[in-house]
């Protein structure tokens, strides 16, 4: 192979992400075996920020993390049901009522007083009337980014430069990330995993204080990514999240 060709099939490669698979960092996860196939066709996606409490602030993109996380689940070739909020609240609330009833019977086959999530995923699913093959919970959650030189930040699969006004700047640093569920329609968790969404502040060195970022989870384009990595690597271990924007 010619030198000039070699030019051209290293940059295909990088740019296609075709030569090797991708180096997602990131917390997460996942049953041995459990990866989406050819049988999961719909999913059930519950709504954003109702699993868990959620920080000031940190729900201004509800709707557009819902939207995109649809978006992306459809390019998987999944059909997406999203119930409204009040009913998904209705039915918790059956589910909840259901499952403590039978925990009180004996009839679940339990001992235990405490319930899971999962545990309320087969009534969630009836009460919606879904024939979903697996339920998604995400919440966008405060988690803690690190610099790791200058104005460079990295956490949960992603690596930013932020503003950090003059001066240099290292350690820890309240950042937001989405943090995705996905259940089998028998309760079962498949996968848990985070994706890094947004720095929460800009650092202002000269006045020694955190700011409230004014764009705060406004980038869709990084939202999209960012749900992809909290996804992975359920659709597998090559898929390339960058990109997407």
């Amino acid at each position: 192979m010619s030198r000039i060709a070699l030019i051209v099939a290293l940059v295909s490669c990088l740019t296609l992400a075709g030569c090797a698979a991708p180096n997602i960092k990131h917390e997460y996860s996942m049953a041995p075996g459990a990866g989406h196939h050819s049988g999961i066709t719909r999913a059930l996606a519950l709504p954003i920020n109702e699993t868990a409490k959620t920080a000031r602030g940190l729900d201004s993109a509800d709707e557009a993390v819902a939207r995109l996380q649809k978006e992306y689940l459809e390019s998987k070739g999944i059909t997406v049901d999203q119930p409204a909020l009040r009913s998904y609240r209705r039915a918790f609330a059956v589910a909840s009522d259901r499952v403590n009833k039978q925990r009180m019977s004996g009839e679940a086959g339990s001992t235990s007083s405490a319930i899971s999530y999962g545990d309320l995923v087969p009534t969630l699913i009836q009460e919606l009337e879904s024939d979903a093959q697996i339920v998604i919970i995400s919440n966008v959650v405060m988690r803690t980014g690190e610099y790791i030189g200058g104005k460079v930040m990295r956490w949960d699969g992603v690596t930013r430069r932020e503003k950090v006004g003059t001066g240099m700047i290292s350690g820890a640093v309240p950042v937001a990330s989405i943090h995705s569920i996905v259940y089998d329609a028998k309760g079962n968790e498949v996968l848990s995993g985070y994706g890094g969404l947004d720095a929460i502040f800009e650092t202002n060195i000269a006045k020694r204080r955190y700011d409230l970022k004014e764009d705060l989870l406004q980038d869709e384009g990084f939202i999209r990514e960012r749900i992809c990595i909290s996804f992975h690597p359920y659709f597998g271990s090559e898929e390339y999240c960058r990109g997407l924007r």
